[in-house]
């Protein structure tokens, strides 16, 4: 059978085939069913089925003239005698119900006849004057009277061996052919599931034996290869895209970076309050500056999905910095800020995601408050009903222009403006609040909103919180006497670094570019530095092709010493590609001197003795 289908068939072909290849297996076993029989009757096993029939007569005949005693009637016969009054004299071998048949044969009924089943007697006289009824049918009786005894009737038995053989024959023949059928959609379904799990790389391949599922293969293949096209070219503006984010973000958060750094430093001197006050407007415009630059990366995914760990921090703390900003945006109304005292706790939480989410929720309700205005930012401790979380309460009130009730259902919408004309006054993206709702999803918090138009709105955001202690135990990691190597293109960005750095004990040495950063590394004895700074976009090498060289070298502490990526791509993207290459941590600019500090902290397990003296 597998000779017909060496080429691809239509379904209707198999079909017919496998009609005609079980009709001829159906024949041939017949065939050879009835060679089985007529051999066995050429050799007695047994005999035709008229056999009872034929010699009946004979017996008939010498039962009646007393040469054949009924002791003597052939095995495959049934008898019984009657005396004259029909009563049974000798039942003979006859069971209750073939009695049953003789006695309404003697009384002059025909024979019973049936579709698969019939009787046949012959009535004769005995020489002592009573009737033997011998009973028959047309049957194959078996050769041997042992054999008639024990076995069920030889048709039976013969037609059972012919429908199994029948049965066996068709789900051979069913197996085959759906075995085709199997083999063909196991091709359609590991192709489905290729295409499900985009490897749209590796081609489609097997031959199919029926015709319409090859080209049900060819039509995926060929959407394999449509999708994999379309897919690649997205990728490849997705990617343009991407750089050109990163490179306008690095061009940005470097300055930024050189801003909050030098404002940072000149918050150390000894300043007048006048100077203090410009400092300080200073460094609050660059980190709202840090805040707006952020949220463009998280509205176009170059930040999603970013690895996120809890901090401890005090809430007065946090609440001091928001009132820094509320009062800032409020006072070029000028409109009021309120924020009553807040509860000394100790929170471990998402502080950039909480951050963001204050300060955009502080600079709404300053937008859409009037002069004379007022907004109250207002914290408390609650429980929450269902789960029993501790909760962190935040209310910030104002008395603006308020929410129309058809805007409210979509006021979470990114993009989204109300057609008041009080609210479109109002210069704003609409993205404020969606970014809110985000960052407080993300921290598995929830947020609502009232307002009645022309008295003001309320949002309240409630975040759970962990209870915890200051952690202490990094306060006092031997930080002091590192020696750092940094790769850093830009001067002041590394001016900024070092002094921030300097206050903490950690030397620094610059090497301008990837190649400088290697060649400086292996001109030095093993262990000089503790630990390499290492910027991704630098000229003639970058930071990715500086570190996999670096690991790569065959010094002991070219695997060992720690690598911290400084760049404004922050992408998981990115973040992998950092991994990748060897590195050991991975920091956004503008670098945060603390997380900074925890990094090296974390990576640079020398013990305090045995560095060298920073003097």
């Amino acid at each position: 059978m597998e000779k017909w289908i060496r080429r691809p068939a239509g379904l209707t072909a198999l079909f017919w085939r496998y009609l005609i290849t079980t009709g001829v297996v159906v024949i041939l076993l017949a065939v050879l069913w009835w060679f089985g029989m007529t051999t066995m009757m050429r050799y007695g096993i047994v005999y035709p089925a008229n056999t009872a029939a034929s010699g009946v007569e004979a017996v008939a005949q010498a039962l009646s003239s007393g040469e054949l005693d009924t002791e003597e009637i052939p095995y495959f016969y049934r008898w019984a005698i009657f005396d004259g009054g029909g009563q049974v004299r000798d039942p003979g071998n006859m069971d209750e119900k073939h009695l049953d048949y003789a006695e309404a044969a003697l009384a002059g009924e025909r024979d019973p006849q049936g579709m698969f089943y019939s009787q046949y007697h012959r009535l004769t006289q005995l020489p002592d004057g009573t009737t033997c009824v011998i009973q028959y049918d047309y049957s194959m009786p078996y050769g041997a009277e042992v054999l008639q005894r024990r076995l069920p009737e030889f048709q039976t038995c013969a037609t059972i061996v012919l429908l199994l053989a029948w049965l066996t024959a068709g789900a051979l023949s069913t197996h085959h052919f759906a075995g085709l059928l199997r083999r063909d959609a196991a091709l359609l379904t590991g192709a489905t599931e290729a295409i499900a799990q985009r490897r749209l790389d590796v081609p489609i391949t097997g031959r199919a034996r029926v015709r319409e599922f090859g080209a049900t293969l060819k039509a995926m293949d060929d959407l394999r290869q449509n999708l994999a096209e379309s897919l690649e070219s997205q990728w490849g503006m997705e990617q343009q895209r991407r750089l050109e984010l990163a490179a306008l973000t690095h061009d940005l958060k470097t300055p930024l970076s050189v801003i909050s750094g030098n404002a940072e430093l000149l918050g150390e001197d000894a300043l007048t309050e006048s100077q203090r006050e410009s400092v300080d407007a200073i460094f609050r415009s660059a980190l709202r500056l840090q805040d707006y630059v952020a949220q463009l990366r998280a509205m176009t995914g170059s930040e999603a999905a970013l690895s996120r760990e809890k901090e401890t921090v005090s809430l007065p703390a946090l609440a001091e910095g928001w009132r820094e900003v509320g009062q800032s945006l409020c006072g070029a109304k000028p409109a009021a800020f309120r924020c009553p005292e807040v509860p000394r706790l100790e929170l471990a939480v998402y502080r950039g995601d909480l951050d963001r989410a204050v300060s955009n929720l502080l600079d709404n309700a300053a937008r859409y408050t009037p002069a004379g205005g007022e907004i109250r930012c207002e914290f408390s401790e609650d429980i929450a009903h269902t789960s029993g979380d501790v909760l962190l309460r935040l209310v910030v009130r104002d008395n603006g222009v308020g929410i129309s009730p058809d805007f409210l259902p979509h006021i979470f919408e990114k993009f989204s403006r109300s057609v008041d004309t009080r609210v479109n006054a109002v210069r704003g993206s609409g993205l404020g609040l969606a970014i809110v709702k985000e960052l407080v999803e993300m921290m598995h918090g929830t947020i609502d909103i009232e307002s009645t138009p022309g008295q003001g709105t309320t949002v309240t955001v409630c975040i759970p919180f962990l209870r915890s202690e200051p952690d202490t135990t990094n306060a006092v990691l031997p930080c002091d006497g590192l020696h750092i190597l940094v790769a850093e293109d830009n001067e002041l960005s590394y001016e900024v670094a070092t002094e921030l750095l300097g206050m903490y004990h950690i030397r620094t040495e610059r090497a301008e570019n990837g190649a400088i950063c290697v060649e400086r590394f292996l001109s030095t004895a093993p262990g000089t530095f503790d630990a390499i700074l290492m910027d991704l976009q630098m000229p003639v090498m970058n930071g990715l092709d500086a570190t996999r060289t670096i690991r790569g070298l065959g010094r002991a502490d070219a695997a060992e010493i720690p690598i911290i990526s400084m760049t404004a791509n922050a992408s998981p993207a990115d973040m992998q590609s950092c991994l990748d290459a060897g590195m050991t941590r991975h920091l956004a600019k503008p670098l945060d001197i603390h997380q900074l500090l925890d990094a090296l902290a974390a990576c640079c397990k020398k013990p305090q003795e045995n560095r060298q003296d920073p003097t």
